[in-house]
C-alpha cells in the first residue's frame, strides 16, 4: 500500500471545518493523513452567531460545528507560528513540526483596527477594549457588560449594529460611533440609514455619525471613553471594536509567498508560488478578490477537498481536471446579495441591486415608502417583471416575503408598489413567506448551505425532529442562522401534517441528503457564562 498523503490543515474556524467534513465525503481515510492545528481552544464554532450570544438570543453550546471526520488529527489550541516550504514543515507554538505534501492554510482574518491612539498594540489594549471575533472576546465583553454606566461601539455596520443591540439587552445605554454618513451606509440609501438610526435611538442606542475617533480615554488602565477628532468625548467603560476584518496572511508572508489583502491564489485555489499550498476563506485572494463572506469560503473548502481526494493516491502537485473552483468573484458565486441584520425587534434587510437615487432614470421601476413615525423605510426595484432588488427597514412580514421572492425567483407584479401591499389586503401582493406549504420543495431555505426544503422535507422523514437533528444531517442554520425560524416552521408543519411527506418535495430530483454526523466532543468546552 502506498504511503498516505499527509495534509496539515492551518487554523480551524468555519471554512476549516467545512473543509474537513468534505475530505470525510469524498477522500478514502486510508489514502490521507490529516493533521488539522487551530489556535483557538474550543474548536470550530459559529463565528456569525457571537452577536447573538451577547445579546442572550443564542446559546453557546449550540455554536459548535457538527463533524464526523474521526480519523482526522485535530490539535486545538496550538498555534502555527511558521511555514517551512523548502523542508516541507509546519512549525507549531511548541516548536513541534508537522510535515506535509499538501497545506491548506485556513488562517481567517483579524479585526481590523483604524489607527487610533492606544490600540497601537493589540497586545496591550486598556482594560474594557475588546473586539467581537471570538468566543475569548464574548467571555471578555459579557463579563464587564454588566459593570459599566455605557458601553461605546466603535463601526456602524453589520456587525456592530448588531453588537449594540445585543449589549442593549442588558440593559446598558450604548453609543455607536460611525465614520460613514449613517448606520449600515454600505447597504442602505442614505434616507434608510436615518430611519434606522431613530430605531436605534428609539431602542436606546444613539448613533454618532461621521464621527472620526482619534484616541481611547483611559483611566486606571481601564477604557473611561473615545476622544473624537473634533475634541469631543463619548464616555463608556466598555469599548467593543467592530471596524471590519483584514485577512491573516503573516505565516504566508513569512514563508515568501505572494500576498496582498490575502494570500494569493489562482483558480484553483493554489498558491501562485507554491502549488503545494493552498487558501481557502477569508485568509485567500482569489482572481476575484476576497469576498469576506462564509458562502465562498465553503464553496472553496468543498473545491480543494475534492482536489485533495483526487490527488490522494498520487500525491501530483500539478493541476487537476474538472471545473476551476468557486471563488466567490460574482455575487451569485458569494451568495452576499441578502443581508440580514441580526437583531432583536430590528429588520434591516438587503438584497439584490437597486440605483442609488429613487429619481435615477434607469430601466428598474421604483417604488419607495418612507413612513418616519412607524420607523419604517421599503424600496422596491422591479425589471421586466422581476424583483431585482429591494431594501427594508422595520417590516419584518414584507422583508420575509421579498425575500422569500426574491430567492425562489416568484412572479412579481409588474407595478412595485402592489409589492408593498399585504397580500390580506387583497391588493395583489406577495403570497407570504411563512406558508411552509406552500414553499415549492426546491426552494433555497439556508442560503449558505444550498439547503432546500426539499432537504428538511427529506430528513425529518429520516427522522429528524429537532433543528439540530437536521442541521447534523443537512447544516442547515449552521451559518448565519437567519434560516433557523424557517427550519422550525417547516417541522412544525410537517409535525401536523404526519402524512406523506416526501409527496411536497414532488417537485425536485433526489434530495440528497448528507449522513448524519456526529457533535463535537469539545462542545462542553465553548461555555460562557452571562452576569446575571
Amino acid at each position: 500500500m502506498p504511503d498516505r498523503t499527509r495534509i496539515v490543515v492551518v487554523g480551524h474556524g468555519m471554512v476549516a471545518a467545512r473543509l474537513i467534513d468534505d475530505l470525510d465525503r469524498y477522500a478514502d481515510p486510508a489514502a490521507l493523513d490529516v493533521t488539522v492545528i487551530g489556535a483557538e481552544p474550543e474548536g470550530a464554532y459559529n463565528r456569525l452567531m457571537l452577536s447573538e450570544v451577547i445579546g442572550g438570543r443564542a446559546a453557546v453550546d449550540g455554536l459548535a460545528m457538527p463533524h464526523r471526520a474521526t480519523w482526522v488529527r485535530v490539535l486545538d489550541g496550538v498555534a502555527a507560528v511558521r511555514l517551512d516550504r523548502e523542508r516541507q514543515l509546519v512549525v507549531d507554538e511548541h516548536g513541534d513540526e508537522h510535515p506535509y505534501d499538501q497545506v491548506v492554510l485556513a488562517t481567517g482574518a483579524d479585526p481590523r483596527v483604524p489607527p487610533l491612539a492606544g490600540l497601537e498594540d493589540a497586545s496591550r489594549w486598556p482594560s474594557g477594549v475588546h473586539a467581537l471575533r471570538t468566543l475569548a472576546d464574548c467571555r471578555a465583553i459579557l463579563a464587564r457588560v454588566g459593570s459599566v454606566g455605557r458601553a461605546i461601539v466603535l463601526g456602524g455596520g453589520l456587525l456592530g449594529v448588531e453588537a449594540a443591540v445585543g449589549l442593549r439587552a442588558h440593559a446598558v445605554p450604548v453609543t455607536v460611533v460611525h465614520s460613514g454618513a449613517g448606520p449600515l451606509d454600505r447597504q442602505l440609501d442614505a434616507a434608510s440609514a436615518t430611519v434606522l438610526r431613530h430605531a436605534l435611538r428609539d431602542n436606546g442606542i444613539d448613533v454618532v455619525t461621521g464621527g472620526r475617533a482619534a484616541a481611547v480615554v483611559v483611566h486606571d488602565g481601564a477604557v473611561a471613553g473615545l476622544r473624537l477628532a473634533d475634541g469631543s468625548v463619548v464616555e463608556g467603560g466598555l469599548l467593543v471594536v467592530a471596524t471590519g476584518v483584514r485577512p491573516r496572511s503573516d505565516l504566508a508572508a513569512d514563508a515568501g509567498l505572494p500576498c496582498a489583502a490575502g494570500v494569493l491564489v489562482d483558480s484553483d485555489l493554489r498558491s501562485l508560488a507554491d502549488p503545494r499550498v493552498s487558501a481557502i476563506g477569508d485568509c485567500a485572494e482569489p482572481p476575484g478578490g476576497c469576498s469576506g463572506l462564509l458562502a465562498p469560503g465553503w464553496d472553496q473548502a468543498a473545491a480543494v477537498a475534492r482536489r485533495l481526494a483526487r490527488q490522494g493516491d498520487s500525491r501530483s502537485t500539478g493541476p487537476t481536471d474538472g471545473a476551476a473552483a468557486p471563488t466567490g468573484s460574482t455575487p451569485e458565486a458569494a451568495g452576499g446579495d441578502v443581508i440580514r441584520l441580526k437583531a432583536k425587534d430590528l429588520t434591516v434587510v438587503a438584497l439584490g441591486t437597486l440605483p442609488d437615487d429613487d429619481l435615477a432614470d434607469t430601466d428598474v421601476h421604483v417604488v419607495t415608502v418612507t413612513d418616519l413615525r412607524s420607523r419604517r423605510r421599503v424600496r422596491v426595484g422591479v425589471r421586466d417583471g422581476v424583483l431585482v432588488g429591494a431594501s427594508v427597514v422595520g417590516d419584518a412580514q414584507l422583508a420575509a416575503d421579498l425575500t422569500a421572492a426574491y430567492e425562489r425567483g416568484l412572479p412579481v407584479p409588474a407595478d412595485p408598489a402592489q409589492l408593498l401591499l399585504r397580500a390580506s389586503e387583497g391588493g395583489g401582493g406577495l403570497p407570504t413567506a411563512q406558508s411552509p406549504a406552500l414553499i415549492p420543495g426546491r426552494a433555497t431555505v439556508c442560503r449558505c448551505n444550498g439547503v432546500a426544503k426539499s432537504h428538511i422535507v427529506a430528513a425529518h422523514a429520516a427522522g429528524d425532529r429537532t433543528v439540530d437533528d437536521v442541521a447534523c444531517r443537512t447544516r442547515a442554520t449552521t451559518g448565519c442562522g437567519t434560516c433557523t425560524a424557517t427550519v422550525q416552521g417547516l417541522l412544525e408543519w410537517l409535525a401536523e401534517v404526519d402524512g406523506d411527506p416526501a409527496s411536497t418535495a414532488s417537485d425536485t430530483d433526489d434530495a440528497g441528503l448528507l449522513p448524519r454526523v456526529a457533535r463535537p466532543k469539545h462542545r462542553a468546552r465553548l461555555g460562557v457564562t452571562t452576569p446575571s
